[in-house]
């Protein structure tokens, strides 16, 4: 029990980071939007396949993992 909440507390602290990060920096809100918007205009809607495709996401989630 205790490694299910210490596993769920991690991911949800990530999560608010991530979105803070993405608050505070409205540049890279957009890009990211931008983005996905992009992706889902071309392939319908966004499914595992197209996660490779998402290179700004990935560099976000990263990064913003990076201080956490």
């Amino acid at each position: 029990m205790i490694m299910l909440l210490a596993g769920y507390d991690t991911t949800s602290s990530a999560m608010q980071f991530l979105a803070y990060n993405l608050a505070v920096h409205k540049e890279c809100q957009e890009k990211l939007r931008q983005e996905i918007k992009d992706t889902v205009d071309k392939y319908v809607s966004l499914v595992f396949s197209s996660n490779s495709l998402l290179f700004i996401l990935k560099r976000v989630v990263v990064k913003s993992t990076e201080f956490c």
